[in-house]
């Protein structure tokens, strides 16, 4: 039956035949997920109005022809599918190996770090990245470090700016830039050494460093900073404990 996924999407089968297909459907995984990819693909052409009506147009107009014409449509359809996915394959690079380790996840969302300045320009730009405006946040960390170049508070969240506006995420795509990650570590590792004895930046720089490491591939740079990170001397790290089990887990 799984010959039929097509015809049932395109809703080319006669009453009978989908009839049967559905109660196939009810206990075929295989049939699910297809008929749940062809959804998504479809979610996004849709984006294109234009592209979208003529699809329905010709959906409507050849489900009232012969069989042959319906077929015929049919596989047009799927050559469109296919080709629309293998573009955005040619598109973006396969799922990193790190992929989930790689990625920021409430990172952004932690906003709580102690900020010792009050100048206008830096909170402006705090602003805009914390409303996830990123590529005007790290407009503004720039302008703001041309006049304070050792702000290592600056220097962090203009690292950190970075990896969110690196990390693309499309349906199960995932790509993260080279550019903005190679920027991300030069930041960081900026940040991390102007912040002297601030153990809550360290860490936080530490810890974005690994991430952004993993992002290019280098595992031996990203267990060396979050080596680093076991190291700080503080006993109220956040991430400790969970870059011990990371570490363990990949050695």
């Amino acid at each position: 039956m799984h010959q039929y996924v097509y015809d049932y999407f395109l809703k080319a089968l006669s009453e009978a035949d989908m009839e049967r297909f559905e109660v196939h459907l009810i206990q075929c995984q295989q049939c699910q997920d297809e008929l749940a990819r062809l959804d998504r693909t479809l979610d996004i052409m849709r984006k294109d109005k234009n592209f979208y009506q003529e699809v329905v147009e010709r959906k409507n107009r050849f489900s009232k022809q012969p069989i042959w014409q319906q077929k015929f449509f049919r596989y047009a359809i799927a050559a469109i599918i296919f080709l629309s996915i293998g573009g955005f394959l040619f598109s973006f690079f396969s799922e990193p190996q790190y992929y989930e380790l790689a990625k920021l996840t409430e990172e952004t969302e932690l906003i709580t770090l102690k900020t010792e300045s009050s100048q206008n320009e830096f909170e402006i730009a705090l602003n805009q990245f914390r409303l996830k405006n990123y590529t005007a946040a790290i407009e503004g960390f720039n302008k703001f470090l041309v006049k304070q170049p050792s702000h290592y508070q600056a220097h962090y969240f203009l690292g950190l700016a970075n990896l969110a506006a690196g990390e693309t995420n499309i349906l199960w795509y995932h790509h993260f830039s080279t550019e903005r990650t190679q920027d991300a570590i030069f930041y960081l590792t900026r940040a991390y050494k102007l912040a002297g004895d601030n153990y809550y930046y360290q860490e936080a720089c530490l810890w974005l460093l690994g991430k952004a490491w993993l992002r290019l591939g280098n595992w031996e740079e990203a267990k060396l900073a979050w080596q680093k990170l076991l190291e700080i001397p503080s006993p109220d790290l956040i991430y400790r404990e969970l870059v011990r089990d990371i570490l363990k887990t990949m050695d």
